[in-house]
């Protein structure tokens, strides 16, 4: 990231959101045909993309041709959790808030989830990888 503590915005969320929804990169004309007209003109989108360009939230990844012109495609720099991520830290988040938090998230899922919250099998099978991942790269510090 460029900035230092450089929060999205709502509009600069609203736009990551599309991008990271997303599997190819998109261009303006695109994001605009998923945004409500009323609320969004040409030129908001475009500033708001330039803004999350010089943020370092967006890259542009290639050039697209429609009929004479010529569309930047963009997609996301960084990934939600990713962002996520930075945000905590942003707030003065540390690591031994960590295993606190993972029990809030699962508990806040299981909430307003309508999954079957007894079957946690794959939630455990992704903790232990994370876990083991962990260890591998201690273990490859410590050698």
């Amino acid at each position: 990231m460029k900035k230092k503590n450089s929060f999205l915005s709502d509009r600069e969320e609203a736009l990551m959101e599309l991008l990271w929804a997303s599997e190819t990169p998109l261009s303006a004309m695109d994001l605009q045909e998923q945004l409500d007209s009323s609320e969004w003109s040409r030129m908001t989108l475009y500033r708001t993309l330039q803004l999350l360009i010089e943020k370092g939230y967006v890259r542009i990844c290639g050039l697209e041709r429609n009929n004479t012109q010529y569309m930047r495609k963009m997609e996301a720099a960084i990934t939600k959790s990713g962002y996520l991520a930075k945000e905590l830290i942003n707030r003065n988040f540390r690591r031994h808030d960590m295993s606190g938090l993972v029990m809030a998230l699962i508990e806040e899922t299981q909430n307003i989830s309508n999954d079957d919250v007894s079957d946690n099998s794959d939630l455990i099978a992704d903790l232990e990888n994370i876990i083991s991942d962990i260890k591998k790269r201690s273990n490859d510090c410590a050698d």
